[in-house]
């Protein structure tokens, strides 16, 4: 009798030992299965290398890099592309940045270089233009009252805070609903002398996405 209980219970422990042992190669599997996340350094910032630059060794643009942003906020998502663009996400600590919510809560950062042969286009009509540009913004907008135009660095710059304006739907020549709908603060700076369009929007106040402007720097 004793000699069936021992081995009974060597069965009941072997078999626990086994759950657990499957248990955990069950969860090295999955660990394993979850693609390596790699990252690229952008001046200051070390970023999830969403489109893989550091392997397709995509040269970064000749482009200054923000070395402030709103406390709380770390960057998820950065890319560069064509030797001219780049794109930088921020949100706050403790959001997804795949929820759908998310870009509500992003800040949003762009560098556009015109110095390029297949920008030479873009050049003539924003660069070259300058302030001509952002006034006729305001001229043509509907909400131009709320465009201001300033300098940043002594570059020229214009910008709005973020509100809410009526979303119309028109069929046939007819409104048939409007309903409110926001819009993010946005600050948009020319660089003459460097040749570079940058833009920062997001949910947060316009002096904010000044200071990130104000504070870029070469990488």
């Amino acid at each position: 009798m004793a000699k069936h209980m021992i081995t009974l219970v060597g069965i009941v422990i072997a078999s626990a030992l086994l759950l657990v042992y499957l248990t955990l190669q069950g969860y090295e599997s999955q660990a394993s299965n979850k693609p390596e996340v790699r990252y690229v350094q952008i001046g200051k910032w070390k970023c999830p290398d969403t489109a893989l630059v550091t392997l397709t060794g995509e040269p970064l643009p000749p482009v200054r890099v923000p070395t402030y942003i709103p406390e709380g906020y770390r960057p998820v998502d950065c890319y560069y592309y064509q030797g001219t663009d780049l794109e930088m996400y921020f949100l706050p600590e403790g959001i997804d940045p795949t929820a759908v919510d998310a870009p509500r809560y992003a800040i949003h950062f762009g560098a556009v270089w015109h110095g390029a042969e297949h920008m030479k286009e873009a050049k003539e009509k924003i660069i070259d233009r300058g302030v001509e540009v952002f006034y006729e913004e305001k001229a043509n907008s509907q909400r131009g009252d709320l465009i201001q135009i300033f300098e940043i660095n002594g570059n020229l710059a214009r910008g709005w805070e973020a509100g809410t304006k009526n979303s119309l739907v028109i069929l046939d020549g007819k409104v048939i609903s409007s309903e409110p709908s926001s819009y993010p603060a946005v600050v948009s700076m020319i660089d003459q002398k460097e040749l570079v369009y940058y833009s920062v929007g997001g949910y947060v106040p316009m002096s904010e996405l000044k200071k990130i402007l104000e504070s870029l720097e070469k990488p």
